[in-house]
Formats: C-alpha cells, structure tokens, sequence
C-alpha cells in the first residue's frame, strides 16, 4: 500500500513533542507502516519486511534485508516536515544489525537531498540499541520543506529501525518547525457535525455546531464566506470562521432534517453543502445521587426491592442491564410502560436500550425480591449462530449461542438468528444487525446499495454495520467519505448503522470528518467499532507493554489527537473496542505463542477496557471471530463480558481460575529453540520455512512464532519421537492440549494435498482423556489463494482430567511409511475452563 503525499500542518508545537508522525511505526492491517512512503525499488514480504511485533520490547519496526548482491537502496521516507534550518533539533531511533555490510542511516534531508544530518555508521552486528544525536537542520533559509528518511544503501545482510522521534530544542526550533500532516485529502475544504451529536440536540436552546476544515482555494479567507443553516420551518446565516461554527437552529420543529450551504459572496453555488436527520432531546433534570460507579463499563443506577421500586435515571442513551435478585416468584415488570418480565418467568435477567433520563418500573404485586438496574456499555458478538471451520467443535448453532452467548451480550452482528427464535431474542432484549462489505465501491453506488438495503427494512433486523473502512485514507477501502455524505442526505429511517473502523484516528480534517459522519449516521443509532485485535506476546511484560502502546494509545487518541487538542466532542459515547477472540490454528488466530495462554491475554484486555481511565464512558465492548474461536474460547469470551460489562468487576476473571499468562506447562513447543526440552528418539530435525506460520497457520498479522518445526523422518523400520513431561499439573483439574502435524516436503515446496497425517500423539499415565472434547481436525479445505500456499495441516486438540503432577507426552511417526517427513509445532498446554 502507498502512503499517501504530505502536508503541512499548522497547529503549533507543544514543548518536547515528536514531530514524527507514527514513529512507532504502527501499521493496523495494512502491509507497511501508515503514513510512511515505502521504497520504490524494493517488495514487501522480499527485501523489505514489516514486522508487528520484532522490534524492541515487541514493538512494530521496518527491516531490511538481502542476503545476495548488494542491494543498491531500501529506504522509507516520511515527507512534508517544515524545519528551521540552523535551529537544533534532537533525532533518535532504536537500530539492530546482522551481518550488515553497507550504509544505514536515519537522515533528515531537505528536498532533493542537497543535505543531509543525523544517525548512520552502525555496526556490522548489533543488538537493538538506542541511538541519539542532537542536530542543526540542514540547508539554507531558502528551503525548509524536510524528510526522514531511514534508509540502507548498497548492502548485504540485515538493519532494522523502531520507534523514530525528532523533537526540536531550542525556541527557533519550537516556534518554527510544523510536523507534517498525512492525507492529500486534508486540503479538501470539510463541513461537518462537531457538537452535540445531531440526535442529541438541546431543545431548551438548539445550539449545534459544524467545524470547518481544510483549504479554501487559493487567496480566499473564511471572511469571503456564508454558512447558511435550514431546517424544515425556517433558516439562519452567519459568516464561515475557521474551525468551530455555532449555530441556534432556526424555527421551532423538534425534528426533521437539518441542511447548510457554505457559499462564496456572490457566488450561486455553494462551495459546501450536506443535509442531515435531526433530532431535539428534552434535558430532564435527574437525580443521580444513588447511582454506584463500578467500571468505566457499567454505573448500577438502582438496587431496591421491587415492590419499592418506581424510578431510574441514566445519564446517556445506552443500554441497561435488568435483574429481579431473591424472589420466590418472579412479578410482573414493566419499564416506561412495556413489559421486561413476565408473572412467574423463570427468566430473572433482561437487556434494554433506552434514552438519557429517567425512567419509571413498576412491578405489579411483588412480594419480596430486589431489582437491580445497571446502565452498560453496549457488548457486540460477531458472528452469531455460526459454526466454526474447525467441524471438529460442537455447533455453534442456537442451543450453544442461547447458553453461552446471548445472556452476557446485547448486540449480534453477521451470522443469524433463526427465525422462529426471534420472538425469544427479543424478549431477552438483543439487537441483531446484518454486515455489509462496502469496500472497492464509489460514492454513489455505497450510498444506494446502503439506503436500499434489505437490513434496513426487513423485520428480523435492526440494523447494519458497514465494513472494511480505516481512519487515515478513506480512498484504500472505497469512497467511505463521499458515500456516507450521501447517504445523510437521503436516509431518515431509524434503523442502526455502525462503522466498522481499522487504525487509531490522526488526521484533524479528514478523520474527525469521518467519525462525524460515522458518528450521525442515522437517527436509530450509530458508532465506531474501531477494530483493535491484538496479537500475543511471548512475554506477559511484552503483553502489557504491547496493550498499553496499542489498546490505551488508541483510547487517548478517541479522547486527543495530540496532546491538548480535542479529537472530538464526547467521542467516547459513540465509540466501540472490538478485540480479537480469533485464535484458531489453520482458520484465522491472534493467538501466536503456544506457550501463552490466551484466556489470560484476552482477559487482560478486556481488564485494560473496564479499568484504564482512557476508557472512561466507552460506548460498545466486543469481540471479533468467534466462528474462529474454539469452543473453550468462545465461551470464556462472553465469561469475561458477564465479569467486566454486567457485573462490573474490576478484578481479572483468570485470577479465580488460576490462569497464568505462562502456564510453565510445556517448554518449547514452535521449536524457536531447536530441540531444548525435548527427549528426542530417531531422525528428528528442525527447519524454517519463512511465511509458513502466517500463510499455512493462519497466525494472523504477521506471525511472531511458528516459521521452525521439528521433523520427524522415517527411515525404514526406525520411527521418530518427540517426548516432554507436562509438569507442574494440578490432580483433578482438566487441561487442554494442541499439537499441529503436516508434511514437512509439503511445507517446503507450498504443495495443496490435505490428508490425515500419520503422527501419534499420546499422553501417558497421569491423564484421563475426555473423548467428548477431544478430537484431530484434518483440514481438506481447497486450495486458497493465499500468496501461493496450499499446504493443510492436521491439529491435534486433546482435553483431559490430570490424576498426577506431571505427564508424558508423546508424538511419534511410527505409522508412517519410509522416507516420510512429518513437521510438528504449535505444541502447548493450557488449564481447560469448564462450561458453566
């Protein structure tokens, strides 16, 4: 993917701020670093590699790499910086080396390369170390445009750069210098909803405001404009300011839609126009003194006995959580006048969606019991009702989804929910909303195909989510902006429509335009679902290191775009964390390291979401690929939304049940370090094949573990085995066990034939196999398209009591004809939580 060009950004500089724009280096599906120009002569994937988690402390970095003739350049370059030249300035970065012969630098350069400053001259091999060096920005005063460039110029062997700064020293520096902005679109003129949110408007003073952003063409001034608001009864002018523009909304109408032109004195058509649904909300006052914090998730506002019960208040549109506790029977309850609970219903809990204000409960002859209301942050599943690739695992159909899912979550979106249910789901107080894929699509054909949409209409639906869009450059998944500016025009339906989002908001004009539009989407409810999957870490102090700069940076950033300076107004509402509970071997998985448990990785991010202040008021919790998810992991998933989005738990959920980021159970199951750990009988080996974890295994995003497997070879009558005790086992307690085989020739020349494998694995005295859970899965799916490889694998998923401390395990190729290769890796152990 090509960054896009560069500008530049007036906003003036806070003392010691990094100028770099994404000197981490982040990079959130996409195949190089955002906001980075990749190297013209050069492939990713070939000689030039992005890796998420090979830098320092397991942060992303850029490397290159040729192992031929030298190379004559690889370089990334990040353009459009404004610098003082002769004013100080401080360059840093984090560089490792192997076998480099060559010459590397992290350079500022003026346009044309005429001059040159900063870090170069590393040695031939180097662990990641940091470097620094204070510089005077090159050139003359004739020239202040600048890049960065890191770069390898006729080369061999490896460098690779992380985490880049360049922060200005003295007061020339500060005053003068501007970071460079990263869109071309930002010098598209914008007008956009900034606050309240279009649904939300006061009625007592209909105040509203827009922002202006971007460029007016050239020698215009804001002054030379007129913004001119509609509504259906009447309309308003005032002249067009850079930035905020406030409005009262004319006339008297509580609703309808909202319309501006932005037109130039004397010009007839407009520079800027839009039309919107609006909505005025009556601001009751309410009384919130018993309302008891419990996580920035979940607020209880009651807990009284039912027959007590008559009033709630709820201080933001949102969900809320309803349980009758201690009755005999169960009363009627109703709430604003519909029914939640039925007379004598064995079901106690319910969810529903309500407005900000008070609300009235009345429970018809209760006697004895309490009823507890909870406002919640809104907690989405995706898919519903749809089983997994891996067959092996039980249906993922209604009985499992009605058991596991649909009690600890409020909104469904993608898969299904079978029609005679309905009525029952309903009751419960779900949402369910289809998924729609709008990438590749132009304006005009996203809007149409959106506002005709059978989710839109059709009964057994409330709604639809739009998919494949990324903050930073509208344009890579479709026409996102031009479409959704169209679609505000024409639809005032009320059903939901959500955003599915990838990558943390930057751009002040393009990116706050599309959480505005995202944002007001439609009168029935919208918000970002900004797509946060992370990827194991070998470490659990890589982990939470990895969480902080990933999960927490990109709550900061919903709040500021910058130290400061406001994203956008009361962002938090209208924003949904979707984490990754994908983590499947060969589908689809974030789970990397089989030494990692992942039960404890996911908790601790959703641990991160309910506690860390960042996240204070956030508006949606969820998890993406479940159908991805074995059936252990699918149900711990929504265990952990019951502990954090309904019962408000701050404590971690694996603490009762003695998970550990490293179970210590098994050493050594990618073979990352040959055979260390194992006992090893007959020919057995380790290889690497490069891109054979990511393609074949699916490990998604760039693997971090998983290209070294053992081989175990037959030669004639003489089978090879692989042995480790399973240690530190508590008797009684039930564990899980993975081991995936395939043919290692296979492996090697990318050869598609799937087939039952012939490698043995066992566990010795000590442990009592649970056959219901148990099972190999042979993976006979056709050849993909998947950068040339076809290779299947077969994966071993053993569940069993242990009845000792430790027990052997056992993989053999005793079944295997002659001259076989069989690989092994991703071998790991983990405690096995129990369905409820």
């Amino acid at each position: 993917m090509t960054a896009p060009a560069f500008l530049l950004c007036a906003a003036a500089l806070l003392p010691g701020e990094n100028l770099v724009v994404n000197g981490r280096l982040e990079a959130d599906q996409t195949e190089c670093p955002s906001f980075w120009n990749p190297p013209e002569n050069a492939k990713i994937g070939e000689t030039v590699f992005f890796e998420q988690g090979g830098g320092p402390d397991g942060i992303p970095c850029v490397r290159f790499a040729n192992h031929g003739r030298p190379f004559k350049e690889c370089s990334f370059r990040q353009g459009g910086y404004t610098l003082v030249p002769g004013a100080r300035y401080r360059l840093s970065a984090k560089v490792r080396t192997k076998g480099f012969k060559g010459r590397g630098m992290v350079y500022v350069i003026n346009v044309g390369w005429y001059n040159e400053a900063g870090l170069g001259k590393f040695p031939e091999d180097s662990p990641w170390t940091p470097y620094e060096i204070d510089i005077t920005a090159p050139g003359n005063q004739n020239v202040k445009n600048y890049l960065l460039v890191m770069c390898a110029l006729r080369f061999t062997g490896e460098i690779a750069f992380a985490d880049l700064s360049l922060r200005p020293l003295d007061d020339a520096a500060k005053k003068g210098s501007a970071q460079p902005n990263t869109a071309a679109s930002e010098k598209e003129p914008r007008f956009f909803p900034w606050s309240p949110y279009l649904t939300q408007i006061d009625a007592a003073d209909r105040r509203v405001s827009f922002r202006f952003a971007g460029e007016l063409p050239k020698g215009d001034a804001a002054a030379d404009y007129t913004v001119t608001m509609r509504t259906p009864d009447g309309e308003t002018s005032a002249p067009l300011v850079e930035g905020v523009n406030d409005f009262r909304l004319p006339g008297s109408l509580t609703g309808g839609r909202l319309s501006f032109d932005v037109c130039r004195h004397g010009v007839e058509k407009p520079l800027l126009s839009g039309s919107f649904p609006f909505r005025m909300v009556e601001k009751a006052a309410m009384d919130t003194r018993g309302h008891r914090r419990l996580n920035n998730l979940v607020t209880e506002v009651l807990s009284a006995p039912l027959a007590e019960a008559s009033t709630f208040s709820t201080t933001r549109d949102g969900w809320v959580f309803l349980r009758v506790e201690g009755a005999e029977k169960c009363p009627a309850v109703d709430m604003d006048g519909k029914a939640v609970f039925a007379a004598g219903t064995s079901r106690r809990e319910a969810f529903r969606e309500v407005k900000c204000g008070v609300h009235r409960l009345s429970a018809a002859g209760a006697k004895g019991g309490r009823i507890v209301v909870r406002q919640i942050a809104e907690i989405l599943n995706y898919p519903s009702c749809a089983d997994s690739p891996v067959g092996t695992n039980p249906s993922y159909g209604w009985d499992f989804f009605s058991r596991h899912v649909m009690p600890n979550c409020t909104t469904h979106n993608g898969g299904r929910i079978p029609k005679e249910r309905w009525g029952e789901f309903k009751l419960r107080g779900g949402d369910f909303l289809d998924n729609f894929v709008s990438r590749h699509m132009d304006a005009e054909t996203f809007a149409g195909k959106v506002a005709s949409s059978r989710s839109l209409a059709r009964p057994e639906c409330d709604g639809l989510t739009l998919d494949e869009h990324l903050f930073g450059d509208a344009a890579i998944f479709g026409d996102y902006v031009g479409g959704m500016r169209r679609l505000a025009a024409r639809y005032d339906g009320g059903r939901k429509i959500y955003t599915w989002m990838v990558q943390k908001p930057m751009l002040a004009g393009l990116d706050r335009e599309i959480f505005a539009l995202a944002a007001n989407a439609s009168p029935g409810g919208a918000k970002i679902l900004s797509e946060i999957y992370c990827r194991s870490r070998a470490t659990e102090a890589e982990a939470r290191r990895y969480i902080a700069d990933y999960i927490l940076d990109a709550g900061r950033r919903f709040r500021e775009m910058r130290p400061g300076v406001q994203f956008y107004p009361g962002a938090m509402q209208k924003v949904g964390v979707v984490l990754a509970n994908f983590s499947q071997i060969p589908t689809l998985s974030v789970w990397h390291h089989p030494q990692v448990d992942f039960k404890r990785f996911l908790d601790m991010q959703f641990n991160a979401l309910a506690n860390d202040p960042a996240f204070d008021g956030l508006g949606l919790v969820g998890a993406w690929g479940s159908y991805y998810s074995d059936e252990e992991v699918y149900r711990w998933t929504f265990m952990l939304a019951r502990h954090y989005c309904i019962e408000g738990r701050t404590d971690m959920l694996s603490d009762r049940h003695g998970l550990k980021y490293l179970p210590g159970i098994l050493d050594n199951g990618d073979f990352n370090d040959g055979l260390d750990g194992w006992r090893v009988e007959g020919d057995v080996c380790v290889r690497t094949v490069r891109g054979f974890a990511e393609n074949v295994e699916r490990r998604w995003g760039g693997a971090a573990s998983g290209e070294s497997f053992a081989v175990l070879a037959k030669k004639g009558d003489c089978a090879a085995r692989l042995e480790q005790k399973l240690k530190g086992l508590v008797p009684g307690r039930m564990y899980s066990l993975d081991v995936v085989c395939f043919d290692a020739k296979d492996a090697a020349s990318k050869r598609h034939r799937p087939a039952r494998h012939p490698v043995a694995v066992t566990l010795g005295e000590g442990a009592e196999k649970d056959a219901r859970l148990s099972w190999v899965f042979v993976d006979r799916r056709p050849k993909e398209g998947v950068r040339g490889w076809g290779v299947r694998v077969n994966r071993h998923h053993l569940v069993f009591t242990a009845r000792a401390g430790e027990v052997t395990l056992a993989i053999d190729n005793s079944g295997a004809q002659d001259g076989s290769e069989m690989g092994v890796n991703w071998v790991g152990a983990w405690p096995y939580v129990r369905a409820d």
